[in-house]
């Protein structure tokens, strides 16, 4: 079954946005008047009737609204440094969303070479994984903030709070348990890890320091296997 995005104005009106009004009319050739459905991304699928197309967007009757009980798990969320290259950076953004992350949070590190962050872009990308995949749920992301600033707020974050890293002493396996029953979160080091300064600010912020196996990996195969680990733990 094919999913369209749905967005709802301040107004309360539903309406497909113009990339979804582009794709729904000129790609797959509906016309006014058909049903389709949709998703949210904040969790609940629709049966929608098609209005008229505009230029920069469709106005849409909602025939029926369900809860997706598939994605109510609780918080999974990533932190991710600014990785070199923007393609990795969006492959791992697009595997998060369908690995089930409900949000994600990019970081500037200290040793991040970039410093910018195209969050259009990745909003994009979430929207189509999100429609591939089949979720109705979409990630959050977060604004871009500089790591110290962002530990210093981590009463608001999962309460299992993970920092992978080289010289973690305890694997992501000793905590079973925990993975199945808590909301968690992971922060992702940058190429080079994290230095020994931010591991002393997480770990002083209740991060628990631990090791993904005996190999290094790349910044974004981090994040996507620590989401296979938790995907797999509490079986969504």
């Amino acid at each position: 079954m094919h999913y369209f995005h749905v967005n709802q104005t301040p107004a309360g009106d539903w309406v497909l946005d113009a990339a979804e009004t582009r794709h729904c009319y000129q790609v797959l050739r509906h016309v006014q008047g058909d049903t389709i459905h949709a998703v949210d991304g904040l969790g609940y699928r629709y049966q929608l009737r098609l209005g008229k197309p505009g230029k920069t967007h469709t106005p849409v009757t909602v025939l029926a609204r369900t809860e997706d009980p598939h994605e109510h798990y609780g918080r999974v969320e990533v932190a991710f440094p600014l990785l070199k290259h923007t393609d990795r950076i969006g492959w791992l953004v697009e595997k998060a969303t369908e690995l089930g992350a409900t949000a994600l949070h990019p970081l500037l590190t200290a040793r991040c070479e970039r410093k910018t962050l195209d969050e259009e872009r990745l909003q994009r990308l979430m929207i189509a994984a999100m429609k591939q995949c089949g979720r109705s749920r979409m990630p959050v992301l977060h604004p871009l903030c500089r790591f110290a600033d962002w530990v210093k707020q981590a009463e608001q974050l999962p309460a299992l709070r993970f920092i992978p890293h080289l010289d973690a002493a305890e694997p992501l396996s000793a905590y079973p348990s925990q993975l199945a029953a808590q909301e968690v979160l992971f922060a992702i080091g940058p190429e080079g890890d994290f230095t020994p300064q931010e591991v002393e600010q997480a770990s002083a912020a209740g991060f628990l320091p631990v090791l993904m196996g005996n190999h290094r990996l790349r910044g974004e195969t981090a994040a996507i296997y620590a989401l296979s680990v938790v995907k797999g733990a509490k079986g969504y």
